[in-house]
């Protein structure tokens, strides 16, 4: 197996971590989402650890998969569903190459306003929101973000967490072109965890 795997999966978990405490809390971390924000613009990296600036950035990610994997919770099911959501939404995308394109020459433009906007400054954020809007959110399974009414009718927040869910697929894609599967998942669960910890 791939040791270079257990880098983008901790990814993924750090950006469902992120919708669901935007949904539940009204919470939303800029130091835990930049690594991940960043990600989108990553289009030649040298290496996967390149791609989140290193592996410290990763670090809740990294921490929210290791208790996923060694103790996972059947009552707690929200943040793996959300996840295996974004590897089967990156498998479809990895099938549509004018949709990819489109969506990379949408964060072409985006990058360009960075030195105006900060990754994390709210037009960013809404920029990003809009490529999930456009070329995601019409494609199955949709992801379905429970939590509080109060939180997820914000306008701002509903930008942050498609923010975060494109983030979560961009993983799931250099998850699947490193020769990730949901088989791995299934019964490769002690080999993934030993991966893991060998990065902890």
């Amino acid at each position: 197996m791939n040791s270079q795997l257990i880098i983008p999966f901790a990814a993924m978990f750090q950006s469902a971590r992120l919708v669901a405490e935007i949904a539940h809390n009204g919470r939303f971390d800029m130091e835990t989402a930049t690594p991940l924000l960043s990600s989108l613009f990553q289009f030649e990296a040298e290496s996967t650890e390149a791609v989140y600036g290193g592996l410290d950035p990763l670090s809740p990610g990294f921490k929210e998969l290791e208790q996923q994997l060694s103790h996972a919770d059947k009552e707690q099911i929200e943040i793996p569903h959300m996840v295996m959501a974004m590897m089967q939404l990156a498998k479809k995308l990895g099938k549509a190459e004018t949709r990819l394109q489109q969506m990379r020459d949408e964060l072409v433009r985006i990058e360009e306003k960075l030195e105006m906007y900060e990754l994390t400054h709210v037009n960013t954020i809404s920029a990003i929101a809009e490529i999930y809007k456009q070329k995601v959110s019409d494609l199955s399974p949709r992801i379905m973000v429970k939590g509080d009414p109060l939180h997820l009718e914000n306008p701002d927040n509903q930008s942050r967490v498609r923010a975060m869910l494109l983030a979560g697929i961009r993983s799931a894609i250099l998850w699947d072109q490193l020769g990730g599967s949901r088989f791995q998942l299934l019964f490769r669960r002690k080999a993934l965890l030993e991966l893991l910890r060998n990065q902890m």
